[in-house]
């Protein structure tokens, strides 16, 4: 009873305290102690849950081996470790989007939050995030003098995209979607784009394989309007976004913002590389900024050539591999098997385009797949 009622709190915490670092810049200054504080209490909650994880011997294939992979991060940060900022931060988030999935997995396994919870703290995180979005906007507009610019915070609602299967309700779950692709549309992220388009697609595919026999001709039928309502709001959109319709043409002509240049280096340096151990293992967590002269991968499995070799590429395949297995369980319903299916897709693309696993806001997705594996386990 105590112990429930403890994690009970911490569980509570946690969320406030994800809300709490996201709203600096609304509440109060960016870059306070608030927000230091909060960062620092999160890891120290989520390292307490990894030790009673292992002393407990809570979790499964899939848990360990993101331990591993978290692991031989911080090992890998431990050895080559100086004080570059900019591999401090990419630790930092990694860390955050890392550890942030055993004190859920327990919680899920406990029974501690509720759907209900969850759903009203992803509204609240969306509120907040969309107020970022505008000020972010603003920023660079001011900074760059043009009101073309480009929002990363696109990424953040793509990750917000599986939240939707939460919700039970068809309509309600049309118009989160329509809300989150109207921001990542007017992002500007190509990358974000592209991942927010294959996630519709597996949602609407859920709409209609979902229903039963009887239901089926209905569903179908509203999938082809809701589908031919979000072709239209992206025609209309993006058809008065001269910007964004130079950036998706750009890509036919090769144009990736200077990321080949980028992609080549680390590769050329990976493969020409003498000697065994940075062949196998790299040359260090966050090495790639070393490598490029100032840049990440802004490409996980890159990322992990350069800072685990080739070590890093078959643990991360064998996570994916394990994740695919649970998604598709017979063990969960049909909503629950394209809610991992749409973590899968979005998870996989951003691993190509951007970063997935070293950004602090997949503290999203852990709650997700620690509420799934509770599902599978029941």
């Amino acid at each position: 009873m105590i112990n429930m009622l403890k994690d009970r709190i911490f569980a509570h915490f946690l969320l406030f305290l994800y809300l709490l670092y996201y709203s600096q810049g609304i509440l109060y200054p960016n870059g306070t102690l608030i927000s230091k504080l909060s960062l620092i209490t999160i890891l120290i909650i989520s390292l307490f849950y990894i030790l009673l994880t292992f002393f407990k011997k809570f979790g499964n294939r899939f848990l360990k081996l993101w331990s591993i992979l978290l692991l031989s991060n911080v090992i890998s940060y431990l050895i080559y470790y100086d004080n570059e900022p900019l591999r401090l931060d990419m630790m930092k988030n990694t860390l955050i989007s890392m550890t942030s999935l055993f004190p859920f997995y327990i919680f899920a396994s406990n029974k501690i939050l509720s759907i209900n919870v969850l759903k009203m703290f992803f509204l609240i995180f969306t509120i907040i995030m969309i107020t970022q979005f505008f000020k972010t906007n603003e920023r660079l507009s001011f900074e760059l003098y043009s009101d073309n610019v480009v929002n990363n915070i696109s990424y953040i609602f793509v990750l917000l995209i599986p939240t939707i299967f939460l919700f039970k309700n068809l309509i309600t779950q049309s118009i989160l979607l329509c809300i989150l692709l109207f921001f990542i549309i007017i992002g500007n992220k190509r990358g974000a784009f592209l991942s927010a388009s294959v996630a519709s697609i597996i949602y609407l595919i859920y709409i209609i394989v979902k229903s039963n026999q009887s239901r089926k001709f209905v569903r179908l039928v509203y999938a082809i309007f809701f589908s031919t309502i979000i072709v239209f709001f992206y025609y209309k959109i993006v058809n008065t976004n001269d910007f964004i319709i130079s950036r998706l043409s750009s890509i036919a002509f090769g144009d990736s913002s200077g990321r080949d240049v980028i992609y080549k280096v680390l590769y050329d340096k990976w493969t020409s590389s003498d000697n065994i151990w940075n062949i196998f293992f790299g040359f260090g967590f966050a090495n790639s900024i070393y490598i490029t002269g100032g840049h990440y991968a802004h490409n996980d499995w890159l990322e992990l050539l350069s800072s685990l070799g080739l070590y890093g590429i078959i643990l991360y395949t064998m996570i994916l591999y394990t994740a695919f297995k649970y998604a598709r369980s017979n063990f969960l319903n049909i909503k629950l098997n394209y809610e991992w299916y749409a973590i899968l897709a979005i998870w996989i693309l951003s691993s190509f385009f951007s970063m997935w696993y070293t950004s602090m806001a997949v503290f999203t997705q852990s709650i997700l797949i620690a509420n799934l594996f509770n599902e599978n386990k029941n």
